[in-house]
């Protein structure tokens, strides 16, 4: 167990130094002969700690970061039949193959793949793609198949 604590704690003496230096400007870069000499001097304090039957000094724990305004929650959802919506619609739904090809966002050719997506192309009750009530529907649905509120 102590071997764990030693290995965590030479982990975070690391990310304290190397916060230290970023946030200093001090160049961080270290060749193969620091990194050497440096595990050979933490072994060497290891067992000298050891030999005398003591710990190790842990270094002081670092004040955590605040950002200084508080994050704000996720971004509203857009108004349906907006350009910002076909285009959040386009993220949840996944139109466009993985190079970003497919048909443009809002197109009549978009909405029928959307639906088709969707598994509503075929219901006769569905309403006209490009409608505000088409756009509310979808909307639902996008809502309900992707968890959002």
């Amino acid at each position: 167990m102590l071997s764990a604590m030693t290995h965590i704690s030479r982990i975070a003496l690391a990310v304290v130094t190397l916060l230290a230096a970023c946030s200093s400007g001090t160049d961080i870069t270290r060749t193969d002969d620091d990194v050497e000499d440096w595990v050979a001097e933490q072994k060497a304090a290891e067992k000298d700690a050891k030999a005398r039957g003591s710990k190790l000094p842990q270094p002081a724990p670092q004040p955590v970061a605040r950002p200084a305004t508080p994050p704000q929650g996720p971004t509203p959802w857009p108004k349906p039949c907006t350009a910002e919506w076909y285009q959040l619609v386009e993220r949840e739904v996944g139109v466009a193959d993985a190079h970003g090809h497919g048909p443009d966002p809002g197109s009549a050719e978009w909405m029928s793949a959307v639906e088709h997506r969707l598994g509503v192309r075929d219901d006769a009750s569905f309403p006209e793609p490009g409608t505000p009530t088409w756009c509310d529907r979808i909307d639902q649905l996008v809502a309900q198949k992707h968890h959002r509120p």
